[in-house]
C-alpha cells in the first residue's frame, strides 16, 4: 500500500527521527500505567511466553520499558529513520510495515502496543487497522490504543517541527464505537493532559 498520506508521514517521520527520539524520550505517566496494566493483562491471560507487537515503535523507548520488564517485543513502524532510532533503544526484532497489512500469522501475539500510532491513519482506513490487530492477538489478547482528541483530520504542523504529518482527532464516543465494531470488549478507558489531550483503551478479545 503506497498511499500518499503514508509516502508523506513516512518522510516526514523520517527527516524528523533523531529530533522525535530525543523530545520524546521519557513515557508519559498515562502511558506508564497503560503497560503496567499491558504486563498483568497478559500475564492473568497466560500469554506471557507469546511476544507482544509494538505497533508504531517510534524510537524503540516504550518497547525498551516492556523488555527491560522481561517481555519479548517485536517493534514495527513506518519509518525507517524510526526504526534505526528503535535500534539504539531496544533488543528486540524490528520491522518495517503499514499498520494495515501485518506480516504476521494470526494469533501470533499476547498483546499489541498502539501508542500514537493510528491517529496517523484517515478515520475510513481505521477499521482495516483494528482487524488486522485483532488477527494477530492470541486467545485472550488484549490492546492499548492511545490517539489524540479532537474533531478534526487532515496534514498538521507542529511549531517546534514543521513537516507536515497527517492527524486524525477522536471524540471518546467515536473511539469506543470503532473498537467494537471492531470486534473488541473495552476493558478500560481513560483521558490524559500531556501537550495535548489524549484519549486511551485498553481491550480484549
Amino acid at each position: 500500500m503506497t498511499d500518499h498520506f503514508a509516502a508523506k508521514n513516512r518522510a516526514a517521520y523520517d527527516e524528523i527521527a533523531p529530533r522525535f527520539a530525543e523530545r520524546n524520550a521519557e513515557m508519559l505517566p498515562y502511558m506508564l500505567e497503560s503497560a503496567h496494566w499491558l504486563l498483568d493483562a497478559v500475564h492473568a491471560a497466560g500469554n506471557a511466553a507469546l511476544p507482544i507487537l509494538d505497533l508504531g515503535c517510534g524510537s524503540g523507548r516504550d518497547m525498551a520499558w516492556f523488555e527491560a520488564r522481561g517481555a519479548r517485543l517485536i517493534g514495527a513502524d513506518l519509518s525507517f529513520g524510526m526504526l534505526a532510532e528503535a535500534r539504539k533503544n531496544a533488543r528486540g526484532p524490528l520491522c518495517q510495515l503499514d499498520m494495515r497489512r501485518l506480516a504476521f500469522a494470526s494469533g501470533r501475539f499476547a498483546a499489541v502496543w498502539c501508542q500514537a500510532a493510528l491517529l496517523h491513519l484517515p478515520k475510513r482506513l481505521v477499521p482495516t487497522a483494528l482487524a488486522e490487530i485483532r488477527r494477530v492477538l492470541a486467545p485472550g489478547g488484549v490492546a492499548h490504543v492511545a490517539v489524540q482528541q479532537g474533531d478534526s483530520e487532515g496534514y498538521e504542523t507542529r511549531p517546534y517541527e514543521p513537516v507536515e504529518r497527517y492527524y486524525a482527532h477522536y471524540q471518546p464516543h467515536e473511539l469506543a464505537a470503532l473498537l467494537r465494531e471492531a470486534g473488541f470488549n473495552i476493558l478500560r478507558e481513560g483521558e490524559a493532559e500531556a501537550r495535548r489531550h489524549w484519549l486511551y483503551c485498553g481491550v480484549g478479545i
